[in-house]
């Protein structure tokens, strides 16, 4: 009787507990184009706000600069955990966007690291599996 070989597909998700509440940080193709995307226009529109003198708005304009952060961390949090998320975590911060900020800056580490740690992984696969494959030179 032949032996049969059994291959099961990894979870494509990881969970995070915030705020004593779990979410599930997708990891499929379309979510990680989605959430590098994201990552990026945070960065941008992060150096692009924080390039603002402040000292030199109104008060009205100090208002728009800060409902832009709200915005922007908004829509990095929720691309990332889902839609209507930002409220209740923004409520559970103490109602502070620099808390809510570290929060974004965490779960684009958390993409980051799971980005490269994928990258590496079949990095090695295929090196050691190239290796294996490669004939000895009979030349040396």
């Amino acid at each position: 009787m032949a032996e049969i070989r059994k291959f099961d597909f990894s979870k494509t998700y990881e969970e995070v507990e915030i705020a004593g509440e779990v979410y599930q940080i997708e990891f499929n193709d379309e979510s990680m184009q989605r959430y590098l995307s994201k990552i990026d226009e945070f960065h941008s529109e992060s150096k692009r706000l924080n390039a603002i003198d402040s000292s030199k708005l109104s008060s009205k304009e100090q208002l728009e600069v800060f409902a832009e952060i709200q915005e922007s961390v908004k829509d990095m949090v929720e691309t990332i955990i889902g839609q209507d998320t930002y409220t209740p975590l923004y409520e559970k911060s103490g109602q502070s966007v620099m808390g809510m900020m570290d929060l974004a800056i965490y779960l684009a580490d958390k993409i980051g690291e799971r980005n490269k740690k994928d990258q590496a992984d079949r990095k090695k696969k295929y090196v050691t599996k190239k290796k294996k494959n490669v004939p000895a030179n009979k030349n040396s």
